[in-house]
């Protein structure tokens, strides 16, 4: 006679905690006792909105010999969060489907599957730099669905955010970005570039006339050479054309050590 049958395994994936206000009655203390007399091995955490209870979450089900799947249903803005205007984006025959909000498809459900995926349910970092140095930036969720498809390496990027100076090493916590239309730079300002006295040497020379060659355009270069007590600014003879490219060029080349300050203009970003 054969013995009883084997339960299959089975994981709730979409639960709502006591975090999901007015949405959710599920105490972690309860949860993780009842997984046990289930025999779940695993429970997901999919609050609505939030992640604020990630932390007692993952602690209490550790405690409880359950292995936490962390997630979020998250609010999706079909067009921006700033437009408060509903956007149907569904079918007609949707129009009287809860599940699909209707046809507004507002939820979506989403799981960590590393760690590298808990950080981006968390935030998303990008490096912004210029010549002198780089600094990380940090996105929000909601700040950073808005310009995800605009953080390409050597990009140029104009970010308005605070600096958060909290760990050894300062970051940018960015509230806006936004990528500027360089196509009539030329008429606005020029490129300045910045280089010490001991830097200026014919291999140098060689390889800034080798990058401006490179990217002939509108844009006038000047180049400031600083000296112990003085500093000189040179008027080079080229125009450039202000790309990606011509930011990436520079960057690889060691003998521009920095661009002067400009407020008109900023570093490229690298993811």
């Amino acid at each position: 006679m054969n013995g009883p049958a084997m339960r299959a395994p089975f994981t709730h994936l979409h639960v709502h905690t006591q975090y999901s206000l007015l949405d959710g009655a599920a105490r972690l203390g309860d949860m993780f006792k009842a997984c046990n007399e289930m025999g779940m091995s695993h429970i997901a955490m999919t609050d609505h909105g939030n992640l604020h209870g990630a932390y007692d979450f993952f602690h209490q089900a550790k405690k409880a010999g359950v292995t936490p799947i962390i997630g979020i249903e998250a609010y999706v803005a079909p067009e921006s969060r700033r437009n408060k205007r509903k956007v149907q984006w569904g079918q007609p025959h949707q129009k009287r489907d809860d599940v699909s909000g209707s046809g507004g498809y507002t939820h979506k459900t989403i799981w960590a599957a590393n760690k590298t995926g808990l950080h981006n349910l968390f935030r998303s970092i990008a490096t912004v730099e210029d010549l002198a140095g780089s600094l990380d930036c940090m996105f929000f969720p909601a700040t950073y669905q808005l310009v995800a498809t605009q953080l390409v390496e050597d990009t140029v990027v104009f970010v308005k955010g605070r600096l958060d100076k909290r760990e050894d090493v300062p970051r940018l916590v960015a509230m806006e970005m936004r990528v500027p239309d360089l196509s009539d730079v030329g008429a606005h300002a020029p490129v300045r570039l910045d280089m010490h006295e001991a830097h200026v040497t014919p291999e140098s020379v060689r390889q800034l006339k080798e990058i401006l060659t490179a990217h002939p355009g509108p844009t006038e270069v000047r180049l400031r050479v600083r000296r112990r007590a003085t500093t000189t600014v040179y008027r080079l003879g080229y125009g450039v054309a202000v790309t990606p490219e011509f930011w990436a060029d520079l960057k690889a080349a060691v003998v521009v050590t920095r661009r002067a300050p400009d407020p008109e203009q900023s570093g490229p970003a690298r993811r």
